[in-house]
């Protein structure tokens, strides 16, 4: 439970529910729109809205905006909706320690984007993800929210809108998607051969069978789902968002060549283990080994493979 004399510790607040709340937040993406001032908009429990001002276009160093771009790469201005801490007391006495990435949505704002903060009650879920592009939530207020958060943002949102929890102690961003886990939502995978990569070793982890599993240059990369040992791994694997024709055989072989100390070559080929920690839940974590072999074919193209350990 939250310590309601801690001002900034996360809760979920008790909110005004007016006649138009559809309209509270239509206003707010209107006022930010307006005017040449650039900012983000809170919309406090009350249902007032607050403006934090943005720094002046010109006035931010470039390595800053260019690390800030690429958190949300987006040709065009996006609408983001932002849930976290907005108790009033708090954010009038310190708006970043009330909001701790209020720097970042800041930063978001003097790109462009639309920004607006609130709680994520239940009665004004829907109203604040309304046309929204991205949902990100402040991973304090997240046990705050009401079960159904996803299918919600996911019915009023725009197509194809990023959910998003970010991490409140490292900051890190991790995606989110709708699952069969009785939650109905998990954190997702990134997309990319290293993201694959990592999959594909934990996958063999948790195999029965132990391989092999053959990765040639040039040819499409295996899929995942011939690997697993169960039906909760099958589901896991249908919620992945990779498309194997187009990832990069021989980036995975690159990722997997870093990490292994390997023999001198023999016959062509040279030999590795690669070590792991394999997560099972509940923290716990088991140890598991892989024998690696890499060579060339007749053509000279790399192949990889890789057998896990019995």
């Amino acid at each position: 439970m939250p310590d309601p004399s801690n001002l900034f510790e996360p809760h979920m607040p008790g909110v005004d529910v007016p006649p138009d709340l559809q309209g509270v937040f239509a206003k707010a993406r209107i006022e930010i729109a307006s005017g040449d001032e650039r900012r983000v908009g809170i919309v406090t429990p009350g249902r007032m809205i607050m403006f934090v001002p943005a720094p002046r276009p010109g006035s931010i160093a470039k390595e800053f905006v260019a690390q800030v771009s690429q958190l949300l790469p987006s040709a065009k201005p996006l609408n983001i909706t932002f849930v976290g801490h907005t108790r009033l007391e708090a954010l009038m006495q310190d708006k970043a320690k009330c909001i701790p990435q209020l720097g970042q949505l800041l930063g978001f704002a003097y790109l462009g984007h639309s920004v607006i903060v609130f709680e994520g009650h239940p009665s004004a879920f829907e109203y604040a993800l309304r046309d929204s592009d991205v949902l990100m939530i402040d991973s304090g207020m997240l046990p705050f929210l009401h079960k159904d958060w996803l299918d919600v943002a996911l019915r009023v949102a725009r197509p194809a809108a990023k959910m998003i929890v970010q991490d409140r102690k490292t900051g890190r961003l991790q995606p989110v998607i709708k699952s069969k886990i009785a939650q109905g939502w998990r954190y997702g995978e990134p997309y990319g051969e290293a993201s694959y990569t990592n999959c594909l070793l934990t996958t063999l982890a948790k195999a029965d069978t132990p391989g092999p599993v053959r990765i040639a240059s040039g040819s499409p990369v295996p899929g995942l789902a011939q690997f697993a040992g169960n039906p909760a791994e099958l589901d896991w694997i249908a919620e992945l968002p990779f498309h194997y024709d187009t990832l990069d055989a021989d980036k995975v072989i690159g990722i997997i060549n870093r990490i292994v100390k390997w023999s001198s070559p023999e016959h062509g080929e040279s030999r590795g283990v690669l070590k792991a920690q394999l997560a099972t839940g509940g923290g716990q974590r088991q140890a598991v080994s892989f024998n690696l072999t890499l060579g060339q074919d007749i053509t000279g193209k790399q192949r990889l493979e890789i057998v896990k350990s019995a």
